[in-house]
């Protein structure tokens, strides 16, 4: 891949003069905060002396002047929250911004930590390709902001898709990826929204099974106590009722309240409100998301029920569970006792339940693409020598040209030519240490995961079949089980024959065997290589055996490799590498003359 340094220098000074804007507004609005808190406090000081004084002479015209301030007070109250608000979202839109050069830098110690996945130890490729934990792939693309959005990526990125789904996606992401403030507003307002309390799912299946119950008896009855309470309450107030009219609706709604099979249910419900608060968030930017092909537009539709938006009944919900009162709060028991509070919040919730019921997890689900494509667009935008790749069910052959490892800056990353395949052959890359097998091994498996996942990839072009990725390049042994290294390479190869059996797949295999002696390595290397030839799926093979290809495989064998040289430097000779690909096997290895570098080769002082 030809990286283009204007492209990149571009894009960071067009982030940093972001920056900038955005912190020129946020230190602005703080000026002005601070200003109206202290307007705040003089109201507060002149409303309370004038209404000391007032109280004090007796002067009604102090105690509207009180009033007044009173008043001033409650009205720049709201101005200095909204004021709060607006300086929040400044400083949150400085900090995505931060973001935006950090991964272009791939500086990971400015980047949110990513949240920890679980990821079974037998994942075909995410612990050896890095695709999660601290940086990793997850950490450089994942810009999402709710929890179906961050397992939606996660799913994609671990998981692949179809053909047909992999150019649907590539369709909405192209889309975002040109809209860069409608990105940013995304993710600033999930950001706004604060860290989700309580379990959605909780909250959901509870939405879910309110949505299949009527409004019985006992609402209807709780309702026709409540109207009387309040009838007899103001006949009360205004003296045509004596007060203990009002007792048998107190003791009609009190047996209602403590003889309810349900009781308490809607107390529990409130410690799940906020659970939605980032989808809420969120919401209105879903719905508005920008690009005018068929597949954004379907997306789109999706958050449009026959009883309107998403946005607008997800609000109504947010409103009736906001009237939720928690059991122990000190009004819930007197306004039990005056209008039996909780049936008539539940009947209002049933209500709406049965309208947003059947639709909200499939929001949700919606939510969590939306964001998910925002992101693959994001690393697209940050990402301007990239490309889209072509995964197609008729290549017989990954094809790259440009390719290089997304993990790694631009201003170090070195792109080469790579092609594997077609079936029935194995690319077998030979070099030195430290000459960049295994990187080539991750770049090949990382740009087939981000292909596989409907994202852009770090290539001028490539071409693909849409195979599932394996990979054996980080197997660790296992004191708790008594699996020994070699052991548990045997038990990996294993399962990536059985794969390739189902069906071809692209296979990543880095020194293998490497745990027994070299003869017998060498002859279980090539009975497993030969097996995955045979199932017509392609692979990249890294070793330093350059004696592998012969016994059988050097048909099948498309041999390429990695050099270094050594050079004199400032401190005395020094190892170099250019990790560029060239055909055929490596000319030499450079073990001894690294033991040779570090002083520990023959004639080294004892």
């Amino acid at each position: 891949m030809t990286t283009s340094p204007e492209l990149q220098i571009e894009l960071e000074a067009h982030l940093i003069q972001r920056v900038q804007e955005a912190e020129r507004t946020r230190d602005a609005i703080t000026i002005r905060w601070n200003q109206i808190s202290n307007l705040r406090l003089i109201l507060a000081v002149l409303a309370i002396g004038f209404g000391f004084w007032w109280l004090r002479t007796g002067a009604a015209v102090w105690g509207l002047v009180a009033a007044a301030f009173a008043l001033a007070f409650f009205a720049v109250l709201v101005w200095h929250r909204q004021l709060g608000a607006r300086q929040a979202d400044a400083a949150i839109r400085v900090q995505l911004r931060k973001h935006a050069i950090a991964r272009i830098h791939r500086d990971w110690r400015s980047l949110p930590e990513p949240l920890a996945h679980d990821v079974p130890l037998d994942h075909p490729y995410a612990r050896d390709l890095d695709l999660v934990g601290h940086g990793s792939l997850q950490q450089l693309i994942d810009s999402t902001q709710t929890p179906a959005g961050r397992e939606t990526l996660f799913r994609w990125l671990s998981e692949g898709a179809s053909e047909a789904e992999i150019h649907a996606r590539q369709q909405v992401a192209r889309d975002f990826a040109g809209s860069e403030q409608w990105r940013e507003d995304l993710a600033a307002a999930g950001a706004r929204a604060g860290d989700p309390s309580g379990d959605v799912e909780i909250l959901l299946a509870w939405i879910e099974s309110a949505g299949t119950k009527r409004i019985g008896a006992r609402h209807l009855i709780a309702l026709g106590f409540a109207a009387g309470t309040v009838t007899v309450g103001v006949l009360y107030v205004i003296g045509f009722a004596p007060f203990a009219w009002l007792l048998p609706f107190f003791v009609a709604n009190a047996i209602l309240t403590f003889t309810a099979p349900d009781s308490g249910q809607l107390a529990q419900i409130n410690s799940h409100q906020r659970s939605l608060s980032r989808y809420r968030a969120v919401l209105p930017f879903a719905e508005a998301a920008p690009g005018a092909s068929a597949e954004t537009e379907r997306l789109r539709g999706r958050l449009v029920a026959a009883d309107g938006t998403a946005s607008h009944q997800l609000a109504s919900l947010d409103r009736a569970l906001a009237f939720v009162i928690p059991s122990g709060t000190i009004i819930w028991f007197p306004l039990q006792l005056a209008v039996n509070w909780d049936l008539l919040v539940e009947a209002w919730l049933r209500r709406l339940a049965a309208a947003i019921g059947p639709n909200l997890r499939g929001w949700l689900a919606v939510i969590g693409e939306t964001e998910a494509l925002a992101a693959l667009g994001d690393t697209a935008a940050l990402n301007p020598d990239w490309s889209w790749p072509d995964v197609v069910a008729d290549a017989d052959a990954f094809t790259s040209t440009g390719l290089a490892h997304p993990l790694i800056p631009v201003n170090r990353r070195v792109a080469n030519d790579v092609t594997v395949g077609p079936g029935g052959t194995v690319l077998i890359v030979t070099g030195s240490n430290m000459a960049g097998k295994s990187t080539l091994l991750r770049a090949v498996g990382l740009n087939a995961v981000l292909a596989r996942a409907g994202g852009p990839v770090c290539a001028a072009g490539l071409r693909m079949p849409n195979y599932a990725v394996w990979s054996s390049v980080r197997i660790q042994d296992s004191l708790e089980e008594g699996v020994s290294l070699y052991m548990a390479e045997l038990l990996r190869l294993k399962q990536i024959v059985d794969a390739a059996r189902s069906g071809p797949i692209l296979y990543l295999l880095d020194e293998i065997l490497h745990g027994t002696n070299t003869t017998e390595r060498r002859i279980a290397a090539r009975s497993v290589i030969r097996q995955l030839v045979q199932t017509g799926s392609i692979g990249v093979v890294s070793t330093h055996d350059l004696e592998l290809v012969d016994g059988g495989l050097a048909g099948a064998a498309v041999l390429v490799h990695l050099v270094d040289e050594v050079v004199d430097g400032p401190n005395g000779p020094e190892m170099v590498f250019d990790y560029r690909l060239r055909p055929g096997l490596a000319p030499s290895s450079n073990a001894l003359r690294l033991l040779n570098l570090v002083g520990l080769g023959e004639g080294s002082p004892v």
